[in-house]
């Protein structure tokens, strides 16, 4: 994942955006420019008890937002702290998710990073397919574990009772993806030539695309197709295509996991013991 490490002062501005969320959303706190360290334990604590949204609040779920924060703090940690890269972009990736999942709209939240969040939202939808067969996998999974053992005691302990498992069906689904995509390819690299070929003994006027734009295409398709192969075949599938395969582990799927269960209240009340599912 290509991404830019935004600086101190992006990442000041995005705190307050969130703090005065607190504030518009839940109603905890005010809405200012600076807070001490004892203003923001305050309102995180409180934010992480769980609290009611205010009307046509475009945050929701107090504890989410109590998430981001802590996961803006630890960001705001590495950036001064360590020389880790990798550590950096996969803590902002977790950011970006977690502020999709509990905004509804980009209201306020600075420039710089409408984009990346707007970028999370558009693969989100243009894999929601995916994204619904793998959580129906995570909860497939769960519930045989819990039909085995009995029930678990929140969701955090659900997740982290299963997620060796989990993590395992999403390699075998993942892997199953890629060959499906490797044959898509295939087929249409066979019909292009196939088209190609007609075309070049017939001469017919009904070819839909000149042929030199046929052969680029099968060029095209061919290096998808290697890049696809070779990706499968040396284990880097997440590697070449972050945005395709996302519940990977890097992508702190533990805790993504934890918050769709709790978002899916009549599952989760089935799965675990604690009415308040922390």
């Amino acid at each position: 994942m290509n991404v830019d490490i935004p600086g101190k002062e992006e990442l000041n501005q995005l705190e307050q955006h969130l703090y005065a969320q607190a504030f518009y959303c839940f109603g905890i706190g005010v809405d200012q420019e600076i807070y001490t360290e004892i203003e923001k334990r305050e309102i995180l604590e409180k934010l992480s008890k769980g609290v009611q949204a205010v009307k046509y609040a475009i945050c929701t779920d107090s504890i989410l937002l109590a998430e981001i924060m802590n996961t803006l703090h630890q960001l705001q940690k590495n950036i001064e702290n360590t020389t880790d890269s990798d550590q950096k972009v996969e803590t902002l990736r977790l950011l970006f998710n977690q502020y999709n999942d509990a905004f509804s709209e980009l209201n306020g939240l600075p420039r710089a990073f409408i984009n990346r969040v707007k970028g999370v939202r558009g693969a989100k939808k243009r894999y929601a397919q995916v994204l619904d067969k793998k959580y129906a996998i995570f909860r497939s999974v769960l519930i045989k574990k819990v039909e085995k053992d009995g029930r678990f005691k929140n969701a955090k302990q659900a997740v982290d009772g299963v997620i060796e498992d989990v993590e395992q069906a999403f390699e075998v689904f993942d892997r199953g993806y890629a060959t499906d995509k490797i044959n898509e390819i295939k087929n249409k690299i066979k019909t292009k030539q196939e088209e190609l070929k007609k075309f070049k003994k017939t001469k017919s006027s009904d070819f839909a695309i000149k042929p030199v734009s046929a052969e680029k295409r099968i060029t095209r398709l061919n290096q998808e197709l290697e890049k696809w192969t070779t990706a499968l075949h040396n284990d880097q599938l997440y590697e070449e295509f972050p945005k395709i395969f996302l519940l990977k582990p890097e992508d702190y799927l533990d805790q993504i996991l934890a918050r769709h269960l709790r978002e899916q209240k009549a599952f989760c009340d089935q799965v675990t013991e604690d009415p308040s599912n922390a």
